[in-house]
């Protein structure tokens, strides 16, 4: 006798948070792959939107003068609506 049983079966997730005193940096972005993680985070581009393959200035949103910090930017993508990244733990 041969059963095959399918269903759902809740794993854990550990979410691992970092407090260190790095998370206060204001790392600079210089190349576009870096801008653009950034951009998506910051909810500036949406992140269905694949980045480009060649590249421009243009093709990144302006991203605040003032670098947001390590800190600001997991709260950023963390809170995104779109990216939903806490709402695909449960």
């Amino acid at each position: 006798l041969v059963t095959d049983t399918k269903g759902k079966r809740s794993r854990p997730v550990a979410l691992l948070v970092d407090d260190s005193q790095s998370m206060t940096n204001k790392d600079p972005r210089p190349n576009f792959a870096d801008k653009w993680r950034a951009a998506v985070a910051l909810g500036l581009v949406d992140p269905k939107q694949p980045p480009p393959a060649t590249p421009s200035a243009g093709d990144v949103p302006n991203l605040p003068a003032d670098p947001p910090s390590r800190l600001e930017l997991a709260k950023a993508a963390l809170s995104n609506d779109k990216l939903a990244l806490l709402d695909g733990l449960k």
